[in-house]
């Protein structure tokens, strides 16, 4: 898991909310963070300023997964497990 992690934190490298906003508004968002690998599986607007995007890494069974929140500081990604990567986000 800590290498996807990682993998994640590279691609997503200084890169904001405001960033991602002409997918957001073209409909294009899931596209365009599908294009490399772990294919995203929930995506959450909490507030205005921020993006929260979970990738699922399921790893010898069991449940894992990443969480990167773009803010307009940047991306910040952490990895979870357990119920934070099979509960429904929205």
């Amino acid at each position: 898991m800590h290498d996807r992690v990682a993998q994640l934190r590279q691609r997503f490298d200084g890169v904001t909310r405001a960033d991602l906003q002409p997918q957001m508004d073209d409909g294009t968002i899931i596209s365009y963070l599908a294009e490399g690998e772990p294919f995203p599986d929930g995506i959450q607007y909490p507030d205005d300023a921020t993006l929260v995007v979970r990738f699922p890494m399921t790893t010898l069974g069991f449940d894992r997964c990443a969480y990167v929140t773009f803010t307009e500081a940047g991306a910040d990604v952490r990895g979870a497990s357990g119920d934070d990567c099979t509960r429904f986000i929205d």
